[in-house]
């Protein structure tokens, strides 16, 4: 499992995207890990926070992260994204970061 965040500054943001970005990978990075145990499961994978430039981060309206669960060119990692409890345990963890993430970082009030 591999969380991508924007690498790049957005001057058209009140916030530096890269910057929020990587908080909310650090928080939901390893949430996802420890509650899909990707080592365990034996994900081929670098189980990292990285820096990336892809267009879909890159060219996204808030601030935003990629992530790769797993090769769905591997066998034995197609199998698992394509069971429910794994997807489930993924959709699931993923949320809990989220939440975790606001939680530490609440939204601006605006008005």
């Amino acid at each position: 499992t591999t969380t991508y965040y924007q690498k790049t500054m957005d001057r058209n943001r009140r916030k530096d995207a890269s910057l929020v970005g990587k908080g909310m990978a650090d928080i939901i990075h390893p949430r996802l890990i420890a509650n899909t145990a990707a080592a365990f499961l034996g994900c081929n994978s670098n189980l990292k926070v990285l820096p990336s430039n892809y267009s879909v981060l890159r060219n996204s309206a808030v601030p935003s992260i990629l992530i790769e669960t797993a090769f769905i060119s591997n066998p034995d990692e197609e199998l698992k994204l394509r069971d429910p409890r794994h997807q489930a345990r993924y959709a699931e963890s993923i949320a809990d970061g989220i939440k975790r993430y606001f939680a530490r970082n609440p939204p601006l009030a605006r008005g």
